[in-house]
């Protein structure tokens, strides 16, 4: 029997490998920011020199969560509908979200910060955290007195993302709402438009008034969605996945980088999804990138506080020692069973189509 090619011919598999890629990319980010919130004379990010400063490994790792979340509830909400789509976006990222705020502010804060306890808990500041927990715009990054003395002050940087994921989910739902990813040209002229107006903000950055990282990110987004609307005539092929790479090393360092890196970038991970041996983490670990990455900056950060005299590879892998139990007890006890919700309500609940 011929093997399938076309992207449309893995459609309703879940045999898959977006776990095991999230999982990876979520470690990337460890992996990037380990040189930055712990810093060491001589010790530079081993895979920087190949990028060429076109981009970092930690924005690499979250253009690929992006892309494939763009591809991934596009196709959410054209198969199960409006309804559907909102309860699945909102249970998979708010609850264990919340629950990551909220240990932050109660129980990391308290017993890092350089502020009494009472100090500490009657400053307006330690509640004004708390917003991040609905993954509002504006994220806040301090806690008052905490990690003070180290390179950043943030207590969780990677918080940045969630909030312009969630826009993209949200102006993905207001055009299904309104019916334009029902038609492919529609949805194509749609996701070309925003491209275009996203890669115009890289050369005027005030066009969009968007930093370039938040551009790339929704940038690639689009890319996924794309690639759901296109995917009858989207080839996978070993061949064309490695001009893939070829053309995207080429681009590091070049002007023309930001028009071949999206799709270069985003064809890899799709290959690597379908057209490589499939690895059943759901069935062994479950999908604990989530949580790998909410916490992994927050542990990072205390790591750097404990052992000031650490460098990126001991903070690389105590945090991750640290956040992997966490992902999983996440996972197990947090996501999961808020994803299961869905089902429930909608068993009573009228049926809305996209």
């Amino acid at each position: 029997m011929q093997n399938p090619y076309f992207l449309s011919d893995y459609d309703g598999s879940r045999r898959n490998n977006f776990t095991a890629i999230r999982f990876t990319l979520a470690w990337m980010v460890i992996f990037a920011h380990s040189f930055v919130l712990q810093p060491s004379p001589g010790i530079r990010n081993p895979l920087g020199f190949l990028l060429h400063g076109s981009t970092t490994t930690g924005q690499m790792a979250v253009d690929g969560f992006f892309a494939i979340s763009g591809f991934l509830v596009a196709g959410s909400l054209v198969k199960r509908g409006l309804l559907d789509y909102s309860l699945s976006r909102a249970l998979r990222v708010l609850p264990g979200l919340v629950v990551c705020i909220f240990l932050t502010v109660f129980v990391l804060g308290p017993c890092v910060s350089n502020l009494s306890m009472a100090d500490y808990f009657s400053n307006p500041g330690t509640y004004h955290y708390l917003k991040n927990a609905l993954a509002l715009p504006h994220t806040v990054y301090n806690l008052p007195g905490v990690f003070e003395a180290n390179t950043l002050k943030s207590v969780n940087g990677s918080l940045w993302s969630i909030p312009y994921e969630m826009r993209c989910y949200i102006a993905l739902g207001v055009a299904g709402f309104l019916g334009l990813l029902k038609s492919r040209k529609l949805a194509n002229t749609l996701c070309v438009l925003l491209a275009l107006g996203l890669l115009l903000s890289f050369v005027n950055p005030d066009l969009l008034d968007i930093k370039q990282h938040r551009s790339s990110a929704m940038l690639c987004f689009v890319i996924g969605v794309l690639f759901f609307t296109n995917r009858d005539k989207l080839l996978l092929d070993g061949r064309l996945a490695l001009v893939a790479l070829v053309a995207l090393y080429l681009s590091f360092g070049e002007p023309w980088f930001r028009y071949i890196y999206p799709l270069a970038w985003a064809y890899l991970l799709f290959c690597l999804a379908y057209r490589t041996r499939f690895l059943n983490i759901d069935k062994t670990v479950g999908d604990c990138s989530y949580g790998v990455y909410i916490y992994a900056f927050p542990a990072q950060q205390l790591t750097a506080a404990v052992l000031p005299s650490g460098n990126p590879y001991t903070n690389m892998l105590i945090s991750t020692a640290v956040v992997i139990p966490l992902a999983l007890l996440s996972w197990k006890h947090i996501e999961k069973p808020a994803l299961g919700l869905k089902n429930r309500y909608l068993t009573h609940a009228p049926a809305i189509a996209a």
